[in-house]
Parts: structure tokens; sequence; C-alpha cells
């Protein structure tokens, strides 16, 4: 036996609470990178003369925006979810846990941001 060393008992909703907590950091690295598509493959249509490759260029930017709309929602959804999980599971946790209230908005313009300083 380890002396005086207790083991923490298992909690599943702590368990549950970390997988959401991973799922929302995970959206948000996805959506932060989509929008950041975004960005570029606006940044770049304006560089090329009319024709087939300017035209490619527009399609892959109406590509990334309809993947930053997914992202969007995914995160958004996320982010729900673990925070309705919090709310209605308060007093099961070991710890206190705290909202989640990034807005998907502001990480798009975080994105926008960050872009534009490098």
């Amino acid at each position: 036996t380890m002396l005086g060393k207790k083991k923490k008992p298992f909690n599943a909703y702590e368990n549950r609470v970390d997988d959401l907590i991973h799922e929302v950091w995970e959206a948000r690295d996805r959506l932060s990178a989509k929008a950041t598509q975004v960005i570029t493959r606006l940044g770049v249509i304006d560089l090329y003369p009319e024709g087939a490759d300017r035209k490619k260029a527009v399609s892959d930017a109406e590509e990334a925006k309809h993947a930053l709309i997914v992202a969007i929602g995914a995160y958004d959804t996320a982010r729900m979810e673990y925070n309705n999980y919090i709310k209605k599971y308060a007093e099961k946790f070991d710890s206190p846990k705290e909202e989640w209230t990034t807005t998907s908005h502001e990480i798009v313009e975080w994105a926008y941001k960050y872009y534009y300083k490098g």
C-alpha cells in the first residue's frame, strides 16, 4: 500500500467533462485553421489575372468558406455541450468548472488579427 496516499475515487463526471473540454479545444483549433485558410485564399484571388487560375482561386476560396461555416457550427456545438454539461452536473465535480465563454466570432477575429500581424 502507499502510505498515507489515498487514490482519488474515480469520478465519471470529471472524466466526461475532460472529454468535452478536449472536444472544445480541438474544435477551436480547427476553426482557427479554417479561418486562416479563408483569409489566405481570399487574399490570393486578386493576384491572378482573369482566366482559369483566377477561377480556380475563387472556387478554392468558396470551398474554404464552406469549411469555415462547418467549423463554426462544430465549435458552437462543442461549446454549448460543454457549458450545458457543467451547469447540469455542477455539484458532481471534484472541483468547480467555469463556462467556456469564447465565441466562434472572437476566434475568427483573432485568426484575422494574427494573420495580418505575421
